[in-house]
């Protein structure tokens, strides 16, 4: 005999499921069911035609009088959305241009059930924070993946939520948030940061939800192919271009430029390190580590807010630990820095006391988080050469700070390294972009004298992956032994 649940169940009636696998032969349950799911993207194809909502019950929002549109930007809300309809639609905009305004001016419009999903939880803060600021709405009618304790309440409004949300279904209470989320009857759905919304794990979980969608992003491209997927939740495309809103002072001008630092031969040509190990190499190229500190100090003492990015958390803390004897610096931020240790972060980088502030930060700031006051940025690892996350990046300092309608953005790279192939692949698609892309090769030598303690030193480092494959697998067992007491209870 099969047992299903009750919230199975009604899962499997919504939409209409059929092969559902079974647990341990005989049962299946809410967690079995929402696997599948993940697994296996919605049969039937969205309406992504222009569709009126009429039926849809409207919701409290309005204006506050220091909300101010931009004419760009009333552009975008007049072509997706109107009182009683939506268009869905991809919106392309430039990082800085103000797409999270743009969005919740999508939903203030509207004004109807809404959904807003986005890349990290400090970024759904974000949207959370801007709408309280610029929107007159009901605190008890919002609900953030940020909140403290969040259960997800099918009255609320406004539901702002992560990608991840939808693909975490690990524990019970995970289980019941996404289950909730399907059964729930939208009628605007924003993915921002789009381009994220296509990967299979998030992809097939977000056809199941219900409403309209628009699809918000800076960087309409991935080293993949899998954009294409876009066109199941939307039809048509607007896009507002950078270089009119540079001409018209939204946004700053930016130049980029790529140094080519020289590396030791004891780096590069050594045959014991693994591909990954001469990558690490490359990064904390004492040569580099030496041009950075140099090229600090100057911005430093014209009290500029630098961003210095860095991929590898390994690579970002060594680093750091170099440039902190020198500078007060702000992080590292990173995959372990912790929601409020990050929050924390940013405000300190964002307080106005005019003096020169560094930070730190890695792949965990490309997307989202609001800097608008840093005006340089340094890249001194860029490990895959992605175009999006190049792009992102730059797109963080591009917002006019103090009337600075020029900034900067710098890519450290290691000469005779995969560094160099990935930063022409990069700085190709920028300037593909229009912007000024310059590279330069210079000539600088650390006092590091022994490079061997380097490669021991990169042979010994323990990495985060590591470190979280064990916590990952401790969970593994715990999360097997409840599901064992559940099916018994249920016989």
């Amino acid at each position: 005999m099969i047992s299903t649940t009750q919230t199975a169940q009604a899962l499997i009636d919504k939409f209409s499921l059929t092969n559902v696998p079974l647990l341990n032969e005989s049962f299946v349950d809410t967690p079995t069911v929402l696997n599948f799911l993940k697994n296996t993207p919605c049969l039937i194809q969205k309406n992504t035609n222009a569709q009126r909502i009429e039926t849809k019950s409207i919701i409290s929002i309005s204006p506050k009088t220091i909300c101010r549109i931009r004419p760009y930007q009333r552009e975008v809300v007049d072509y997706t959305v109107g009182l009683n309809h939506v268009k869905p639609s991809k919106v392309v905009m430039p990082c800085g241009s103000g797409k999270t305004f743009t969005g919740l001016c999508c939903v203030a419009t509207l004004r109807r059930k809404t959904l807003i999903i986005t890349n990290y939880k400090i970024v759904a803060n974000q949207w959370k924070h801007e709408l309280f600021k610029y929107f007159d709405v009901q605190k008890d009618n919002i609900q953030c993946i940020g909140d403290e304790g969040f259960e997800f309440n099918e009255k609320a409004d406004i539901t702002i939520i992560t990608y991840d949300t939808m693909s975490s279904i690990s524990t019970m209470k995970s289980c019941s948030i996404v289950r909730k989320i399907l059964m729930t009857d939208f009628a605007l759905v924003i993915l921002d940061e789009a381009h994220k919304a296509v990967a299979s794990s998030y992809f097939n979980m977000l056809s199941y939800i219900s409403g309209c969608f628009l699809a918000f992003t800076a960087t309409p491209v991935r080293e993949d192919s899998e954009m294409k997927r876009l066109k199941y939740f939307v039809n048509d495309e607007i896009e507002v271009e950078a270089k009119e809103l540079i001409e018209n002072g939204y946004l700053s001008k930016i130049f980029c430029q790529t140094v080519i630092v020289p590396t030791h031969p004891v780096l590069h040509k050594n045959a014991s390190l693994t591909y990954t190990e001469k990558l690490i190499a490359a990064v904390i190229n004492p040569n580099k580590i030496e041009y950075l500190r140099s090229i600090l100090q100057t911005m430093f003492d014209e009290k500029h807010k630098i961003l210095v990015f860095c991929d590898d958390i390994w690579s970002i803390k060594y680093v750091a630990n170099q440039i902190k004897k020198h500078f007060k610096i702000i992080g590292p931020v990173c995959m372990q820095t912790t929601l409020p240790e990050r929050e924390k972060s940013v405000k300190k980088f964002l307080e106005e006391d005019h003096e020169g502030k560094i930070m730190f930060i890695s792949r965990t700031g490309d997307e989202g988080i609001d800097v608008p006051s840093a005006t340089k940025l340094i890249q001194i690892c860029t490990s895959w050469g992605s175009r999006r996350q190049h792009a992102q990046r730059v797109g963080r300092v591009q917002r006019p700070a103090n009337n600075n309608l020029v900034c900067e953005a710098i890519t450290l790279v290691s000469d005779k390294t995969m560094e160099i192939v990935f930063s022409e692949k990069r700085d190709n698609y920028l300037r593909e972009m229009g912007y000024d892309v310059t590279t330069e090769k210079i000539d600088v030598k650390s006092n590091q004298k022994n490079m061997k303690s380097i490669v021991d030193l990169i042979k010994k480092r323990k990495t985060f992956g590591k470190t979280l494959k064990k916590d990952i697998e401790k969970k593994k067992g715990s999360k097997s032994d409840s599901r064992k007491k559940v099916i018994k209870l249920l016989k």
